[in-house]
């Protein structure tokens, strides 16, 4: 089941790829004796190329992603304000999805070839793009995890962001359709919120397992 929930939260058409590690790989930032040198994709000896693939340009939901990228822009002046990283400006390559699945194969790719963050690990560029192909295979799945949970009555705990802008509210309140006595909160916070509201998040889960589960489950966890 956890299995079929994560393949569920992965049908979403936008993805960011910001990845804000640079430094790790790139080297510390401001080493006096470290001549920068380039070697990777996205890296020349004064740059670093990050990429951010996201929906903005569409019809359904015009600039539905526009603050991602807002904020990934923001976070590379922050940056390149102090320093950049290990002596290198660092620049972001905004690709618009437009919220369609041939979009997003063709700005991976273009990502893949240009830019350091899509592809600073061995293997990630394919990652990635099989990632993609494989969205066409969610849709599917849906009945079969609706069917589940109305057929099975398992219980569940849903600890939302109420201002997630990529999983919004509404997919929680969602689960009450298959199973009207599911458990939905909603917190202040957005799509990371256990980096918020970590506390109060672990308290709903321990509560909802301290009543959920059998003497013999919580002996076998």
């Amino acid at each position: 089941m956890r299995k079929t929930r994560r393949t569920a939260r992965l049908a979403v058409c936008a993805v960011a790829f910001a990845i804000a590690a640079t430094a790790t790989t790139a080297g510390p930032a401001g080493a006096a004796d470290a001549k920068p040198v380039g070697g990777e994709v996205g890296i020349t000896a004064t740059q670093i190329r990050i990429a951010i693939v996201a929906d903005v340009d569409t019809p359904l939901s015009p600039g539905v992603f526009q603050a991602q990228v807002d904020a990934m822009r923001g976070y590379a002046r922050y940056v390149n304000k102090h320093g950049g990283v290990a002596g290198r400006k660092l620049v972001v390559d905004f690709i618009d999805s437009k919220l369609n699945p041939d979009e997003s194969r063709d700005a991976t790719i273009t990502a893949c070839g240009n830019d350091f963050a899509m592809v600073s690990r061995p293997g990630n560029d394919l990652v990635q793009l099989r990632l993609f192909a494989d969205y066409a295979s969610n849709p599917p799945l849906y009945p079969r995890l609706h069917a589940y949970l109305r057929d099975s009555r398992v219980p569940v705990l849903a600890v939302w962001g109420r201002n997630d802008e990529i999983f919004g509210p509404d997919g929680a309140r969602a689960f009450l359709r298959d199973l009207p006595d599911a458990e939905v909160h909603l917190l202040d916070g957005g799509h990371f919120l256990l980096e918020t509201a970590v506390d109060e998040v672990a308290a709903l889960i321990r509560d909802f397992l301290a009543r959920r589960l059998t003497p013999d489950q919580r002996n076998d966890s």
